[in-house]
C-alpha cells in the first residue's frame, strides 16, 4: 500500500513539472505573438514585442504558482479520501459509491485534471470516434453491391437519419444532414460502448452533453437569423391567437425558446447517468449472498432496459435537434 501512495505522489509531482514547463512556455508564447502582432501592425518594433513578454513571463509565473497551489489542495483530498476508505474498510459491511463511476479522472498519474489532461472521458469519446471511423470507412471502403455486415449497418443507419431530417425539415435541411448526423453517431456509439464493463459513459457527463444541447442551440439560432432576418422573430408570435392573447403567448414561447438547450443536454445526461447508477446499486448488493439472485436478475433487466435507451436517447436527441432545424428554416407558425 505505501508503495502505492509513493508512486501516485510521484506521478503527481511529475505531471506538475510538465505542466509548469507547458504553462511557462504557453506564456511566453502568447505574449510573443501578441506583441508581434500589435508591432507589425503598429510599425513600433520592438516595444510592444518586450513589453508582452513580460507580461506573458509573469502570467506563466502566477499560473506555475496556482497550480502547485491546486496539487497541495489535491494531495490533502486525497489523503483525506484515503483515510475515509481506511475507516469504512474498517467498519465493514456493504459499502459502494455508485456515483464514483462518473469521476473524470486522469489517465497518468492522480493530479487534478484541466483542459489538456488526457483522461477518461478523453479516452472514450476518442474510441467512440474510432469506432464510427471503423464503421462507416472502413467497414463501407469496398462499395460491394453485395454489402458486408458493416456497411449493412452503416447504410441503415445513413438512411435512418436521412430519411428523418428529409421528412421533420424538408428538403431546405437536407444540406445540414452531415451535422445532424455527426451528432447522432457520437451519441449512440458514446451510449453503447458505455455498457462494455469498466468502460466510461461521456454522454453522462454534463459538461459533454451541454457542449452538444447549446450548440445546437446557438447554430440554429444564427441560422434563423441569417436565412430569414428580423422574420425569424415570427415564430415567438402567433398570429393566428387572438389579440389579447398574443403577448401573453410570446412571453411563453421566449422562456420555453431559452430553455430548449438546458433540457436537451439535462435530459440525455440525466437519463444514461441514471441508468449506470442503478446498474451499480444492483452490482452492489449482488455481493450479497441472501439477494444476490435478486440483484443478478435486476442487473440483466436493467442492462437489456438501458440497451433500449441508448438508441431511443440518440434518437430523441437527434429528432428535437430536426425540429429546432426545421423552426429556423421555416419560423412562421
Amino acid at each position: 500500500m505505501e508503495v502505492k501512495h509513493h508512486s501516485e505522489e510521484h506521478y503527481s509531482q511529475a505531471q506538475l513539472a510538465w505542466r509548469m514547463v507547458i504553462e511557462l512556455v504557453a506564456g511566453l508564447g502568447i505574449g510573443f505573438g501578441i506583441g508581434y502582432g500589435i508591432d507589425t501592425l503598429l510599425g513600433t518594433t520592438p516595444i510592444f514585442l518586450v513589453l508582452f513578454i513580460f507580461f506573458g513571463l509573469a502570467a506563466g509565473v502566477l499560473t506555475m504558482m496556482r497550480s502547485a497551489k491546486e496539487v497541495q489542495k489535491s494531495s490533502k483530498r486525497l489523503r483525506k479520501k484515503r483515510a475515509t476508505h481506511v475507516a469504512e474498510e474498517k467498519e465493514g459491511g456493504l459499502v459502494f459509491h455508485p456515483l464514483d463511476q462518473f469521476i473524470v479522472k486522469p489517465l497518468f498519474g492522480d493530479g487534478p485534471v484541466h483542459w489538456y489532461t488526457p483522461t477518461n472521458l478523453t479516452l472514450w469519446m476518442a474510441i467512440a470516434l474510432l469506432a464510427i471511423v471503423a464503421v462507416f470507412v472502413l467497414g463501407s471502403r469496398g462499395r460491394a453491391v453485395v454489402p458486408t455486415r458493416l456497411q449493412s449497418i452503416g447504410e441503415l443507419i445513413y438512411g435512418f437519419i436521412y430519411k428523418m431530417v428529409e421528412g421533420v425539415c424538408g428538403k431546405d435541411g437536407v444540406k445540414y444532414f452531415p451535422y445532424i448526423m455527426t451528432l447522432f453517431l457520437f451519441i449512440l456509439f458514446s451510449n453503447y460502448l458505455a455498457l462494455i464493463p469498466m468502460s466510461y459513459s461521456p454522454t453522462s457527463m454534463i459538461a459533454v452533453t451541454a457542449i452538444l444541447g447549446f450548440g445546437v442551440f446557438f447554430a440554429v439560432t444564427i441560422l434563423g437569423f441569417v436565412k430569414n432576418g428580423p422574420a425569424f422573430l415570427g415564430l415567438f408570435w402567433m398570429s393566428d391567437a387572438p389579440a389579447i392573447l398574443r403577448p401573453i403567448i410570446a412571453v411563453i414561447e421566449v422562456i420555453s425558446y431559452f430553455v430548449r438547450p438546458v433540457s436537451h443536454s439535462i435530459r440525455l445526461a440525466g437519463n444514461i447517468m441514471a441508468g449506470h447508477a442503478v446498474l451499480k446499486v444492483f452490482a452492489g448488493f449482488a455481493a450479497l449472498t441472501l439477494v444476490s439472485p435478486v440483484a443478478i436478475f435486476g442487473i440483466v433487466a436493467i442492462y437489456g432496459l438501458e440497451v433500449l435507451v441508448c438508441g431511443i436517447q440518440a434518437y430523441v436527441f437527434t429528432i428535437l435537434t430536426c425540429v429546432y432545424l426545421k423552426d429556423a428554416l421555416h419560423p412562421a407558425h
